[in-house]
């Protein structure tokens, strides 16, 4: 990664890292940035106190401020595939069952320093190493995330491992994934009757996205052995892949649009197997 571009990275993490004494179960989890704003609209709020009664259709549009945003996943530094997606989401309960699995599976030490780990982008730990994509960790498979990630990643994975010694491994090192919007909702925050001048949309962290993206993009989309897969919100994507005001980023080839299907599958492993040694 050049020197431009590990700049622009490591000044959006030290943006996050701003947050702070991130204790277990001692949430509201806001960015700095993000409290005053948040704070006028608090009804926008799902909290854990809450959770118990929690409904996926009424609270859809609602961000889990007592869970751990998340930016982004993985390796952002040195990944070979950077996939956009819009926001962390929340898995529906099952029938009989209100509390979102999520609320469960933060309680979990061991997840929870995971979690921590990635947002600081302090990936030196041995788990970490070995899944910097925390939730391709064998030991996070049963967790919300991990079984989402099986969801997109479990025809790669198991192609990978006919392939290399740890094919879980292999593409836990080299994805990462980056939201547009930090905090888990189970739709598109904003939008709705609840919030219509959307107002989650002008939260200070999602405009941060946005510059950082808009700088970010443009760089990346240059760089040798470097994939780009837009998946979700690809209108916002397309504002933002502007490099002047007549060519945009779709006439690069590194570039993919695509969601979770034979072709976003394809596309890793093609990659992958065409960089296994960049």
């Amino acid at each position: 990664m050049n020197a431009q571009l590990k700049h622009l990275v490591e000044d959006y993490v030290n943006f996050w890292k701003e947050m702070k004494n991130l204790k277990q179960g001692q949430g509201p989890y806001i960015h700095p940035a993000d409290r005053d704003y948040l704070s006028q609209k608090k009804e926008l709020w799902f909290r854990a106190k809450d959770a118990s009664k929690y409904d996926h259709d009424r609270d859809a549009k609602k961000i889990h401020v007592d869970l751990m945003p998340s930016p982004y996943m993985g390796d952002i530094m040195n990944a070979k595939i950077i996939i956009f997606m819009g926001n962390p989401g929340i898995e529906k309960p099952k029938k009989g069952v209100a509390t979102p699995r999520e609320y469960l599976d933060h309680k979990k030490t061991i997840l929870w320093d995971a979690l921590v780990s990635t947002i600081h982008q302090d990936l030196s730990s041995p788990s970490m190493a070995d899944y910097p994509y925390l939730f391709l960790n064998p030991e996070m498979v049963d967790t919300a995330g991990g079984r989402y990630d099986k969801s997109m990643y479990g025809g790669c994975i198991k192609h990978l491992q006919n392939h290399f010694q740890d094919g879980r491994k292999v593409l836990a090192k080299n994805i990462c994934k980056i939201q547009l919007y930090p905090y888990h909702s189970t739709s598109k925050p904003g939008d709705s009757k609840d919030d219509p001048d959307s107002f989650l949309m002008n939260t200070p962290s999602y405009q941060r996205a946005i510059k950082f993206l808009a700088e970010f993009l443009p760089a990346i989309v240059k760089e040798q052995g470097k994939l780009i897969i837009a998946t979700r919100w690809i209108d916002c994507f397309d504002g933002l892949l502007r490099i002047d005001d007549n060519v945009t980023i779709a006439k690069y080839p590194r570039l993919v649009r695509t969601c979770f299907s034979n072709e976003f599958k394809d596309t890793i492993l093609q990659h992958l197997h065409a960089n296994s040694n960049s």
